[in-house]
């Protein structure tokens, strides 16, 4: 979820998923985790964060990279990042990723997580990594997977994504480039959910996941809120995440989130 899709369903938090964001902590560990996953790969480089989103993972890449670029559509979310994040080798730009402002052959390395599946022409910005990356550079790619997330249904069940992929898609989507590896995101000590044919919750987010975007988008919105006000009032607590919760697995059959490494050849 990036900073203009969280403000629009929840004005007041500022930012992607953020540490203050307490009733949504899994899923700000699960992206700290990747940004780690991201670091162990940039030190030294020349990187492209693509949807940068809050900034702070931009900010955790930038404390090994050499230089990083992080591009975000959201003026907001920009503006903010600059004011908060000072870094001398860190530079927040706003920018479209499926038209990036950078000549060919640029970066060593380029993190796109949580972003493909929210843009119409996820094609072209696979295209634009490409070329922007140098001869060897690695893309290090998230993105929900289709049949954990949106089984059975044909739009997307998050209202903000555009398109989701299976594992099938995602190869063909990324076949100009050389996959090196391709892992599942996972809490330990945690089943994840998935939807199977016999979960009853199954219908319930098919049917969700088909209603117009304006009434799928007031769901959202009154369910964030709603939970985010039992949080506060100490009703509901969430389970307690850390980041050393979280690992990366080769067995990605049930993963809620593909994490691709794709190198450019």
């Amino acid at each position: 979820m990036n900073f203009a899709t969280t403000k629009r369903l929840m004005p007041h938090l500022e930012g992607s998923i953020m540490p203050e964001a307490e009733f949504m902590r899994d899923n700000y560990y699960l992206a700290l985790a990747r940004y780690q996953l991201a670091s162990d790969y940039a030190e030294n480089k020349v990187v492209l964060e693509a949807g940068s989103g809050a900034g702070y993972g931009a900010e955790i890449i930038s404390e090994v990279a050499k230089k990083v670029y992080a591009v975000d559509l959201s003026k907001n979310s920009i503006r903010e990042s600059q004011k908060k994040y000072l870094r001398k080798n860190l530079k927040f730009e706003i920018g479209d990723i499926t038209k990036l402002n950078f000549p060919d052959s640029t970066f060593d390395l380029i993190s796109a997580f949580e972003i493909i599946e929210h843009l119409e022409d996820y094609n072209r910005a696979i295209s634009e990594f490409k070329r922007v990356l140098k001869p060897g550079g690695l893309l290090i790619l998230s993105t929900p997977n289709k049949k954990v997330y949106s089984p059975g249904t044909k739009k997307p069940f998050y209202p903000f994504h555009f398109k989701e992929f299976t594992l099938e898609e995602l190869k063909s989507l990324l076949g100009d480039f050389k996959i090196k590896q391709i892992l599942g995101e996972y809490i330990r000590g945690r089943k994840m959910l998935t939807y199977g044919p016999r979960n009853p919750k199954r219908l319930l987010r098919v049917l969700f996941a088909n209603l117009p975007f304006i009434i799928k988008k007031l769901i959202m919105r009154i369910y964030l809120e709603i939970f985010n006000l039992a949080y506060k009032i100490k009703i509901y607590r969430p389970q307690k995440t850390n980041l050393k919760d979280i690992y990366f697995d080769k067995n990605i059959k049930n993963t809620r989130e593909f994490i691709i490494m794709a190198q450019k050849v």
